[in-house]
């Protein structure tokens, strides 16, 4: 621990005598990485001349402590402190060391917590839950997320020329025409796919994840209601092309089980792994893809489905942990730094239950719409038959809404809904 107090000492004394010491400290640290009283009132000071683009001397510093009512020994800060060093030529070393040592004590406080939790006999689960959602909010990694204009521009050049000239591969595709024209699903993007009960969301989310993994991307689908046969079966009818009513109910003729059996023998070879355990929390999804990330090797997606399907820690009020879900799922895709996907039910009004947070955090969203299965189940208030061209609206016409696109264009996409091959298709297709 000695260590640790010198490294503190050091670098804030560098701060009297360096201005980008100075700039580091303050960008880098904060009170809470210091542990001795006096420290942190040095600190404080310093902290608030800077913030008044005050030079920042043993004065100065002396004459701010006095005037934020604070108390630091005189004899240590004009002794000890001042003749702690006299370079900023290690600022970097003991900001890291001091955020080693801060890391470390955050880590043996929460492990006292958790055996406090322990020892008064809390209910198993929730301690889980406690630990997990705690332990992953520990940060790391001190990622740097500040640069200057001509840093980003440098950035964004080589990312436009290996684009433009297809360098590298950036983003995911789909194997709808349409879309791709529109979107790109980006590294670190929070994508949400919106539809009312039973229209088809599920089917677009293992459509983008299949198609991706077929082409050699790892990821993770996490489904929070169906079994994993469900899933393997329904991507065996869509790139196998057999109904999936008649997998699902052992109808299937010779040539049709010839197509399965070659089917899944291409869909075992896919890099995805897929989670279909209920009733999971945000803090335990969390922790699961940090494991599945390690086993892959990197995840070039996750698809979550769906977010009304996550479980809420008991004591936590329910529509605040979901207010809070898009937030963290944003924070989790640029944390593992691939796009993440997340299914959400919308109301028969076609509103996004949780729809103003979703939407503002998202990089992304599309809605999916089947008026006429809408109309027939009456999802939608309406005694007209859906019309298309002033027709009948056709049963297996489907629209795809992108109503935000923070990598470029808004705007409807039609689909053909081929539901019995579990998939959807350009509308052209149909025509």
């Amino acid at each position: 621990m000695k260590e640790y107090k010198n490294a503190q000492a050091l670098a804030l004394s560098a701060c009297l005598i360096s201005e980008v010491a100075v700039t580091k400290v303050i960008e880098k640290l904060t009170i809470d990485n210091f542990s001795e009283p006096e420290l942190r009132n040095i600190f404080k000071a310093i902290n608030s001349l800077f913030s008044k683009n005050t030079k920042i001397d043993i004065l100065t510093l002396s004459s701010e402590i006095k005037k934020l009512g604070m108390e630091v020994s005189e004899s240590w800060l004009y002794k000890d402190f001042e003749d702690a060093v006299y370079s900023d030529d290690h600022i970097d070393e003991h900001i890291d060391l001091i955020s080693k040592y801060t890391l470390m004590n955050n880590v043996k406080k929460l492990t006292a917590k958790i055996n406090n939790k322990v020892g008064a006999n809390e209910p198993i689960e929730d301690t889980v839950d406690f630990a997990i959602e705690s332990f992953m909010n520990i940060d790391t990694k001190n990622e740097e997320f500040v640069f200057t204009v001509q840093e980003a521009v440098v950035s964004a050049i080589k990312q436009t020329d290996n684009i433009h000239n297809n360098k590298v591969h950036i983003g995911l595709h789909t194997n709808i025409y349409d879309l791709n024209k529109k979107v790109i699903f980006k590294p670190a993007d929070l994508i949400v796919i919106a539809a009312k009960k039973s229209v088809g969301k599920t089917v677009l989310l293992n459509q983008i994840a299949f198609f991706n993994a077929r082409r050699g991307n790892k990821g993770v689908l996490i489904n929070l209601e169906m079994r994993k046969e469900d899933i393997i079966n329904r991507e065996i009818a869509r790139i196998g092309e057999i109904d999936y009513a008649d997998i699902s109910m052992g109808k299937m003729n010779k040539e049709q089980l010839e197509r399965y059996q070659k089917a899944s023998e291409e869909i075992s070879q896919y890099p995805v792994i897929i989670s279909t355990k209920r009733g999971l929390t945000v803090a335990q999804i969390h922790s699961k893809l940090l494991m599945l990330k390690n086993k892959l090797g990197r995840l070039d997606f996750v698809i979550i489905d769906y977010i009304q399907k996550i479980r809420t820690p008991k004591g936590h009020s329910r529509q605040r942990e979901l207010a809070n879900l898009s937030e963290e799922f944003g924070a989790m895709a640029q944390h593992f730094n691939c796009p993440f996907f997340i299914g959400s039910q919308v109301n028969h009004e076609g509103i996004t239950r949780e729809a103003e947070d979703l939407e503002n955090d998202a990089d992304v969203v599309l809605k999916l719409r089947r008026e006429v299965f809408e109309y027939k189940s009456k999802f939608i208030k309406t005694t007209h038959f859906p019309k298309l061209n002033g027709k009948e609206m056709p049963e297996d016409y489907a629209t795809l809404q992108i109503t935000k696109n923070r990598n470029g264009r808004t705007g409807g996409i039609e689909l053909q809904s081929v539901l019995a091959f579990q998939r959807f298709e350009d509308w052209i297709k149909a025509l």
